[in-house]
């Protein structure tokens, strides 16, 4: 919910009536509603007692923290959600889609992988993409698996995301792609082992079995100095999914439990072994607010039904979707041709346009 001036000013020096105008405003009450609208920095006020400051800097920390993934134009934000439902006002961050890799399939298997993180499908004049790429470390292979990370970080500049069983392996492939900014995964298993090798600054996802593991594996590694976190309540079931990612967003919107005001990540590639149960199960956490998700493979057809999935569910819906306002011709129109005139409105443009191209 959105913290109100009227609860901030409260507990402003002299309970919100100094009005010294050191800020730069007329009132307490004016620097209250500029601090709730983001409009202005906490410092601003010198009077602050340390123990107000604190009480100020957690009531104005976002319930949901914004992460980003990835580096350049494949840079990917999530987090800053601000509601459970989207008509309540709109979903903010779209879910990047991952791909799995792992060292267990062949060069080849990797390549044509990879090359698939420079699919584009552009769509109401957004352009989607696969955003990630997963690097899995099923066997004992370390060297094995630093070429894979290796091959990728060659083969495109998408996000990656580490994940093995072995902390060794692990931080190994953390070292050789550091300056590519990686998502490591961290465990209960392994979390003693890694979260002192990890830089302060690194994106670190957690996963763990059920919320109460989870809740607990965050506050490891926030002891640590880790907070640019993605949780994963490790679901493995549709009605796991639905339960778990509701019980999060609401437990950080509703309760503001910090240890799930973190984006989420969802891998489809540990529910289900057969591809098409886990594009069913994807579409599902775009639906139910995954911040990440992970499958083993994508076609064409399928990104693109899912990434037009993604965009329809998260386009603001208090502004009708449009398209730039030019003329368009079709059919190779010339000079002579007849001029149809319509709204900018998607829907409208592209049925108007449908029916011009078919009138060959």
């Amino acid at each position: 919910m959105p913290v109100k001036a009227s609860d901030i000013q409260k507990i402003l020096p002299e309970g919100g009536k100094k009005n010294c105008k050191e800020c730069g405003l007329a009132t307490c009450f004016a620097f209250a509603m500029k601090l709730a609208n983001a409009g202005i920095a906490l410092e601003k006020c010198t009077y602050l007692a340390p123990e107000s400051k604190a009480e100020l800097e957690d009531m104005l920390m976002a319930p949901i923290r914004q992460v980003v993934l990835g580096q350049g134009s494949r840079q990917v934000v999530l987090g800053e959600e601000e509601v459970m439902y989207r008509h309540q006002k709109t979903f903010m961050r779209q879910p990047a889609f991952a791909i799995q890799i792992t060292d267990e399939e062949t060069e080849a298997v990797w390549e044509e992988k990879i090359a698939k993180l420079g699919w584009q499908f552009e769509r109401l004049g957004k352009v989607s993409r696969i955003d990630l790429v997963a690097l899995h470390s099923r066997g004992s292979n370390g060297d094995k698996y630093l070429q894979m990370v290796r091959q990728a970080m060659s083969g495109t500049d998408a996000g990656l995301i580490l994940s093995a069983a072995d902390a060794a392996t692990l931080l190994a492939a953390y070292e050789a792609c550091k300056s590519r900014d990686p998502l490591v995964c961290v465990t209960p298993e392994n979390v003693a082992a890694l979260a002192p090798r990890l830089d302060k600054q690194a994106a670190v996802c957690a996963r763990a079995a059920g919320l109460e593991s989870l809740a607990a594996l965050v506050d490891k590694l926030k002891e640590a100095g880790l907070e640019r976190l993605i949780i994963d309540p490790g679901s493995l079931t549709l009605r796991d999914l639905v339960r778990d990612q509701t019980l999060i967003r609401r437990g950080a919107l509703q309760h503001k439990f910090r240890a799930f005001g973190y984006p989420t990540a969802f891998f489809a590639v540990d529910a289900a072994p057969d591809l098409s149960q886990q594009l069913l199960l994807a579409a599902a956490a775009v639906a139910k607010y995954a911040g990440v998700i992970v499958v083993e493979d994508l076609t064409l057809d399928l990104f693109q039904i899912l990434a037009t999935q993604r965009q329809d569910i998260y386009t603001d819906p208090r502004v009708p979707p449009t398209v730039e306002s030019k003329v368009y011709a079709f059919n190779e129109a010339g000079r002579s041709a007849a001029v149809l005139v319509t709204t900018n409105f998607a829907l409208t443009y592209y049925a108007v346009a449908g029916e011009a191209e078919n009138s060959k």
